[in-house]
Formats: structure tokens, sequence, C-alpha cells
């Protein structure tokens, strides 16, 4: 049988099959590995003022915390700076300094491999130091990049607690306002493909009555709510 087949098969049919074999060895030559991408995702804490490897990374990368305070904490993450070019992490970008909150994702590559780096929960017991729990996954599509973020920034709004939210000559806290606009993202998911969407969206106006949001400051001042999102999703703070 294995004769009459390569008999019948045509030249071409093989020069196709090997020219196949040598584009899939070439892909997977040229795919990124990523040695600890089995242990993904990894849960791990550091401890304020303090430096910590992230575990199963062998030694590649750090994070580092100042003080935990006000419900941020300034964090950075770094390679191993006795890595060499070539070795594990050696492309791998470094993320300065940056004021995170709770729910707030770092995404970076790490070898040419999409990572994302989230502040799950920050413990500030009055007992002992205080503690930055984080969680170190594999990064999404760009999109699903994007809708973390605007998870991130629903809750940021959530926890604000000087802002007023005004809708349709209505007052409501920060929380009802972050409920509001989670409910209309959910709606809208398959339409957000960044956090300029959501707030286009959602975050604006209306959809029923077409009247403009907005949020009233500690200082009373007034603005249009999208402005006040922008804002907070640039910064965090404001």
């Amino acid at each position: 049988m294995r004769t009459l087949f390569t008999r019948l098969a045509p030249q071409g049919f093989w020069f196709g099959v090997i020219a196949l074999a040598c584009v899939s060895c070439g892909d997977d030559r040229s795919a990124p590995a990523l040695p600890f991408a089995s242990a993904l995702p990894i849960r791990f804490e550091v401890t304020q003022r303090d430096s910590a490897m992230i575990p199963e990374t062998g030694d590649a990368l750090f994070v580092t915390l100042g003080d935990i305070t006000d419900g941020q904490v300034h964090t950075t993450l770094v390679r191993n700076p006795t890595l060499k070019r070539g070795q594990l992490g050696a492309v791998a970008p470094v993320l300065g300094t940056q004021s995170l909150r709770t729910s707030d994702l770092l995404t970076f590559h790490f070898d040419d491999v999409p990572l994302q780096l989230a502040l799950t929960e920050l413990d500030t017991s009055l007992l002992g130091d205080d503690v930055a729990h984080f969680v170190l996954e594999a990064g999404g599509t760009s999109v699903e990049q994007a809708h973390l973020r605007v998870d991130a920034l629903i809750a940021r709004l959530g926890s604000q607690s000087d802002v007023t939210f005004l809708r349709n000559g209505d007052t409501h806290t920060a929380r009802e306002a972050a409920d509001h606009l989670r409910r209309k993202f959910d709606h809208a998911r398959e339409e957000i493909r960044s956090v300029d969407d959501f707030i286009e969206l959602c975050g604006t106006r209306s959809s029923m009555s077409g009247e403009a949001y907005a949020v009233r400051l500690a200082d009373r001042e007034e603005r249009p709510a999208a402005d006040y999102l922008r804002a907070l999703a640039a910064t965090g703070e404001l």
C-alpha cells in the first residue's frame, strides 16, 4: 500500500508537504518561550518598603514597594540586574515607579511575551507591616487587556469617597455610579475595545435622556464626568 501511494502521489504533493513542515518548524523556533509559563498565574505578596523576587521566575523579576498609604502603594517592577544579555529576561523592559491601587493592572512584555501584574489587595492590618498582594498572569489580547483596565477604572471610581455623581438631575455616591457604569459596561462589552470607548459609550451621558453626566468634587467644583474619568484613568489621582 505504501509503494502504491508513493507511485500515485504527484511530485508537487511531496514538495508541498516538505515546505509546510519547514514553515511549521520555523514558526516553532520564532515563537517566544517563557520558562515559567506553566506556573502562571503566580500569586505573591510583598511587604511595604521592601523588595522581593517574584516566585517561579528564576530570580528574573523583582518588585519593589514604597509605603502603603491612603489606599495606594508605589510599585516598581525590574528584571534582575545581574542577568546578562541573552539570558532570561535580558530584553524585559523596566517599569518605572507607579502608584497602584487595588485592582490596578500593569501590562508589559518579558522576552517578547505579554504579561500583566495586578494588585489584588492591600493588607493594612494594625499588627505587623502592611503587605501588598499581587498576581502575575499571562497577558491577553489587546481587547481583553482594555476590559481589565475598564474594570480597574470602575473599581477606582467606586473607591472615591469625596465625589458626587450627577445623573439625570439626581445625585449618587461614587459607589452607586460605579455600579451603574458597570451595568452599562456589561451591556456594551462587545462594542468596547479601549478605555476611551468605555468612557464615550458608558461614562459620558445618559443613554435614556441624552443628558451629560457630571461629577461634583469635594470643593464643590463640577466637571463633565467624561473628563473626570479620563483623568482618573490616566493618573489614578485628581
